[in-house]
């Protein structure tokens, strides 16, 4: 079973592991014996013996390996694969060849006397000095590979035989493995008999000298005997013999049925094929749960405890020593299986007269069939013994037990009942203890109070086997239907109900409650509650320099009684001490107190009288239990500082605070417009609206305290009106005769944009000055100063005018043009030139009323005029002259 494969690369030339020592031919033994003998001692009879051993065993593989070399070398350089031969030394057979021959021939060493090649490629060597080698399976298909395994080398003599021969069973098929013999093999043979040894039949197995074999195709269960022989170039030795039989897995049981119940039986027929070993059991599995398994020859099987559920269904295996077998099929068609319903859960007591109500939930399981009944059980807390309480059947989740003693503490359960049994006892109990609801109050006694009445009560004659835990009351007034008082729970025999009306005739009634509800109500009691008048209504208070009146409404609830009057006190708000002013009869409202001191503050105090005493004084729920009446204080004095700032349809006026009176503060300022407009405010500032522009108002403002206005201050007037406004250049504000001015200044080209014009605008425009020159003689002549443009008032359009200042004249040349878009040009100064005066004359600005420098030098030198405006020409120390200016002003709101 080697492979085949052509020769390759040279084996080695020593075996991997030394042969055991060989046995020697006896004639060469006894000539060795003799010659040692003859030479030496026993210690050089030694000495040979050993070095003969090991120039035998490497003669032998040294010849063997040279055999190898040759095969292969021939191999490669022939491309051609090696064939199975058999080659001698000598004479050949028909069958054989002669090893001179042999292509590779002359490679092949002298003491070779036989060579044979298997079909599997297994090579062996035959010396003359009778020792056998072999072992090396040659390549015989891929150029180049080489030869594998190692040379073992011994006598020339035939193998032993193999050792250790076992048999194991597969399916259909025996696997024979032995241990190789001492000696030499080429291949072995190996034979089975089906007749116990009777007939023996080879194996077809290839040549190979591999020590295992699958020897097949085999009948499972059949007894089969084996015979492995050893071969080699020599001979075969005597053969080993073993037994096995082949087996596999039984096949799958048949018929296969399956009943349903308070548990699953699953039958069948054992399969017909049992895999060559006996069926020792089976496998039975249920989907979508439950397991079980038998020893055979049972073929039934229960399956216990499984949940209850409809559609089970389940396959058999069969199994032997090779295990289990393949499943039946098809599986069973589903069955039902049913248990005992699950515990019912969430058991609720609940108590009556002599009753217990019991309520629960169905069970999470009911066993895969209908729930029919529950039974109910229960017994004294305390007692070991439970009593079954009768009743229909009935898989209502509802009970009453009747037939109990009120006020006897009870435990109860319930089990659930199906078609197949009853449940388990519930883990958890209820307990309850029956009872029935109070006897009635037997009776009760009233008291009358203020607003108020007070009722006290015996306790029922018995409380229904339950504690009292409340007393519940009820009021009405003559016709009106029964209202509950809402008192705190307690187990009192007295209560105060309060919030009644005096004077109206009131029943009562109480009853008493425990856990069970309340009992009946006790039989009714009236009476009237009174008390003193409630305060009065609507007090006022008008004070003057001289006296105050006061006015009230009578209380709206009289206590129950009637008024007999009303009394009237006062005080210093200063003082803690009251003074009795006058008794007023029922039908009077009204008084007026005459004994005050101007400019003082009192507290007066109006209460109502009956029969049951005094009521509170006013006003009701304020915290203060008095009437402030307050006496006027000296006249406000007028303010002082009015100033008015017109705007766009308004005026703005503002003005400092007048001094208070020393019991009236200022309340109000009060500004007066001519011919219209005004204003009232806590503030010192006011702005009047709705003002016509271009008319001139007058103002003024008064002070007022609660009760008496002040005189009129001293008028201002102002008149409204639309003010320019506009962006550019340097912006200044400046004020002068109570107006406030803008001042745009342009020192530099640029652009005055304009977003309101209503009003005109004072425009001033100046020219660069000339430059100054000077002469051969160092005679210095002066620039003449910009021309000007002088508009006081004049009209401009909205939008982006274009600004030009012009530069200053530089040495002997004129100055820069000035203009201003909508007003126009300003002519520079001259040059500086031969004549000209050194300063030139001065004019007032229409603008500020100052002197302006035209010409000449200006004022600093080369510099604006005295004014700002004005630019003058280079004077004697400046050559260059003064730049130009653009200046635009006009009136805003303050």
């Amino acid at each position: 079973m080697g492979s085949h494969a052509r020769w390759g690369r040279r084996a080695p030339r020593d075996p991997v592991d030394p042969p055991p020592r060989a046995r020697r031919h006896p004639v060469a033994l006894a000539l060795g014996m003799l010659l040692v003998a003859a030479i030496a001692g026993i210690t050089a009879f030694a000495g040979w013996t050993l070095y003969s051993q090991f120039a035998w065993q490497s003669s032998a593989a040294e010849s063997a390996a040279a055999v190898a070399t040759a095969v292969e070398d021939y191999a490669v350089a022939d491309d051609s694969p090696p064939v199975a031969l058999d080659a001698v030394a000598g004479s050949p057979t028909p069958e054989q060849t002669r090893i001179a021959d042999l292509p590779y021939a002359a490679d092949v060493p002298s003491d070779v006397t036989r060579i044979r090649i298997t079909e599997g490629g297994a090579l062996s060597v035959l010396t003359s000095a009778d020792a056998l080698c072999s072992g090396v399976t040659l390549n015989m298909s891929t150029p180049g590979k080489p030869s594998t395994g190692a040379f073992f080398c011994g006598d020339a003599l035939p193998p032993g035989p193999p050792e250790a021969l076992s048999a194991t069973p597969r399916d259909e098929s025996v696997i024979l493995e032995w241990s190789h013999p001492s000696s030499p093999v080429e291949d072995y043979t190996v034979e089975l008999s089906a007749d116990d040894g009777g007939t023996w039949t080879p194996v077809a197995d290839g040549v190979t000298a591999l020590s295992r074999a699958v020897v097949g195709p085999l009948v499972n269960g059949r007894e089969y005997a084996f015979r492995v022989t050893a071969l080699n170039l020599v001979g075969a030795s005597t053969g080993v013999t073993t037994t096995g039989s082949p087996f596999t897995q039984p096949g799958p049981p048949t018929g296969v049925t399956a009943k349903g119940g308070f548990r699953a039986v699953v039958s069948w027929t054992a399969p017909a094929d049992d895999g060559g070993r006996p069926v020792t059991g089976y496998l039975v599995k249920g989907r979508p749960t439950g397991t079980c398994t038998v020893e055979a020859p049972a073929t039934r099987c229960e399956i216990p405890d499984l949940p209850a559920a409809p559609g089970y269904t389940f396959i058999v295996r069969a199994v032997n020593d090779a295990g289990a077998g393949a499943p039946s099929s098809p599986e069973t068609p589903p069955i039902a299986v049913y248990s005992a319903p699950g515990r019912p859960v969430a058991l609720i007591a609940s108590a009556g007269d002599g009753v217990v109500i019991l309520s629960w939930t169905d069970p999470l399981q009911d066993g895969n069939t209908p729930i029919t009944d529950y039974v109910v059980e229960y017994r004294v807390v305390g007692d070991e013994d439970w009593t079954a309480f009768t009743h229909p059947p009935s898989a209502e989740t509802l009970r009453t037990v009747t037939g109990l003693t009120n006020g006897t503490a009870y435990e109860f359960r319930v089990m659930a009942v199906n078609a197949v049994g009853m449940s388990e006892p519930p883990l958890t109990t209820a307990t309850e203890t029956p009872a029935t609801i109070p006897g009635p109050v037997p009776g009760i006694e009233v008291v009358a109070g203020n607003a108020a009445a007070t009722l006290t009560w015996t306790p029922p004659l018995t409380d229904g086997e339950s504690p009292i835990t409340d007393y519940a009351i009820e009021f009405r007034a003559a016709g009106e239907a029964w209202q509950a008082y809402a008192d705190p729970v307690g187990t009192t025999l007295t209560s105060d109900v309060t919030d009644l009306v005096n004077g109206t005739r009131y029943a009562f009634r109480v009853a008493a409650v425990n856990r069970m509800g309340q009992g009946p109500w006790s039989p009714a009691d009236a009476a009237t509650p009174v008390g003193p008048p409630g305060p009065v209504q609507e007090p006022e208070s008008v004070g003057s320099l001289k006296a105050i009146d006061l006015t009230w409404q009578p209380p709206a609830n009289d206590g129950g009684r009637p008024l007999r009057g009303y009394r009237v006190d006062y005080k210093l708000s200063t003082s803690p001490d009251w003074i009795r002013v006058a008794r007023v009869a029922a039908t009077e409202t009204a008084l007026t107190i005459s004994d005050v001191v101007p400019g003082e503050s009192y507290d007066i105090r109006i209460v109502a009288i009956n029969e049951a005493g005094v009521g509170p004084a006013n006003p009701e729920g304020s915290g203060r239990p008095t009437l402030a009446g307050v006496i006027a204080d000296e006249t406000p004095p007028a303010p002082l500082g009015l100033t008015a700032v017109p705007g766009d349809g308004t005026v703005t006026l503002t003005w400092q605070a007048s001094p208070a009176g020393r019991k009236s503060p200022i309340t109000a300022y009060t500004v007066t417009g001519t011919p219209e407009g005004t204003c009232v405010t806590t503030a010192l500032t006011c702005v009047v609206r709705g003002l016509a522009n271009g008319t001139r108002y007058t103002f003024t403002v008064s002070a007022s305290n609660a009760h008496i206005t002040g005189p009129e201050s001293e008028p201002v007037t102002a008149m409204p009106m639309v003010f320019n406004a506009a962006s550019g250049g340097v912006e200044s504000t400046y004020t002068k005769g109570g107006r406030t001015y803008r001042v745009h200044t342009f020192t530099t080209g640029g652009t005055l944009t304009i977003s309101s014009a209503a009003q005109p605008f004072t425009v001033l425009v100046v020219g660069g000055g000339g430059g100054s020159a000077t002469a051969a003689d160092e005679t210095v002549y002066v620039g003449g100063g910009g021309g000007l443009i002088d508009a006081r008032r004049i009209t401009l359009p909205t939008g982006v005018l274009n600004v030009t200042v012009g530069a200053g004249g530089s040495p002997g040349a004129t100055g820069g043009t000035s203009s201003l878009d909508a007003v126009g040009t300003a002519p520079p100064g001259a040059a500086g030139a031969a004549g000209q005066a050194e300063f030139s004359p001065t004019t007032v600005s229409k603008v500020t009323g100052t002197p302006v420098t035209y010409g000449g030098n200006g004022t600093p030198t080369s510099g604006p005029g005295v004014d700002g405006r004005g630019v003058g020409g280079g004077g004697p120390t400046a050559n260059r002259g003064g730049n130009g200016v653009v200046i635009v002003r006009y009136e805003v709101a303050g």
